[in-house]
């Protein structure tokens, strides 16, 4: 083979060479990206959480309920479900937002955990959701009933299962 083979049988093979290599850093453009998004998801989603949380835990909760009733804001259902039933209004809106904050918590852990997680955090979902106050908070959450929120679908989907397995055991 002659210098100008060889040299011809390299252009050819360093075409595929940079084909693979396009292809190779595609995948990892929209890789990057991917994780870029879920990083931006789930800083959004703590945050909301974190705020939701301090309102529950803290002080806070008493001056946001004064200046929701202040600037006469309506009750939100759950809160006014919790009120019907005995809670003052201050307890209500703690208990509201301790259940924002664990569904945030649960959102950010669903999307960003493996199929396997996933399969182990559906009993924990529906325990939380299906019965008591989580059944309540839940019936009364905007989200659950619009329909446009995958893993809404997905947690009235878990609740859907846990009613017909307390229907067979009835």
């Amino acid at each position: 083979m002659t210098i100008m083979e060889l040299g011809a049988l390299g252009e050819f093979l360093g075409v595929f060479a940079l084909v693979a290599t396009l292809i190779y850093l595609s995948i990892q453009v929209h890789y990057a990206r991917d994780e870029s998004e879920k990083a931006v998801l789930e800083a959004r989603t703590t945050g909301i959480r974190e705020l939701s949380l301090s309102a529950a835990t803290s002080d806070l909760s008493a001056a946001l309920v004064k200046a929701d009733e202040a600037v006469g804001a309506a009750r939100r259902s759950f809160e006014a479900a919790l009120i019907s039933r005995g809670l003052d209004r201050q307890e209500a809106y703690r208990v509201n937002m301790w259940y924002l904050a664990s569904w945030r918590l649960d959102f950010t852990q669903y999307e960003t955990a493996t199929q396997a997680q996933q399969n182990t955090q559906h009993s924990r979902l529906r325990a939380i959701y299906s019965e008591g106050v989580g059944r309540l908070f839940w019936d009364n959450f905007p989200r659950a009933r619009q329909g446009t929120d995958p893993f809404a679908n997905h947690v009235n989907r878990l609740i859907a299962e846990a009613d017909q397995q307390q229907g067979r055991r009835q």
